[in-house]
């Protein structure tokens, strides 16, 4: 049996803002968890952040900080919204914005790979947003 190793980011809000961003240097344990999705995320740990710490508003995370189980920041910054974020997600779910914050360019986060069947059809979805209140640099 052939194995495709896959990186998915489901559950995604992309938006920008103008907001300083605070590094976390290390995975905090959670207060409260993020939301999980009604009908959870399939195939993907984790892939609506239920199981990382609810941040409240904004959290800046620097790149290399694991900032979710099976999530990690691959490039630049982002920023990751709880509940009492800058946008409303359906389902109160938390959401990652991949522009971060400040001039360094858009971030990029990964998921840790898993195995797929080659010969099975996946579907990837993802929620997608965007934000109105962006920088002239975004």
């Amino acid at each position: 049996m052939n194995r495709l190793f896959a990186i998915a980011a489901a559950a995604m809000l992309f938006a920008c803002t103008i907001t300083v961003a605070h590094a976390r240097p290390a995975w905090i344990a959670p207060q409260t968890n993020c939301q999980p999705a009604p009908n959870g995320f399939g195939l993907l740990t984790d892939g609506d952040f239920s199981q990382a710490p609810d941040p409240g508003g904004i959290q800046g995370i620097p790149v290399g900080t694991r900032f979710a189980p099976d999530w990690i920041v691959t490039l630049r910054t982002i920023d990751f919204y709880g509940r009492s974020g800058a946008w409303p997600v359906p389902g109160g779910l938390c959401s990652v914005d991949l522009d971060g914050s400040g001039r360094a360019g858009a971030g990029a986060i990964a998921h840790s790979p898993m195995m797929l069947d080659v010969h099975h059809p996946y579907t990837l979805s993802f929620l997608f947003s965007g934000n109105t209140n962006c920088a002239p640099f975004q």
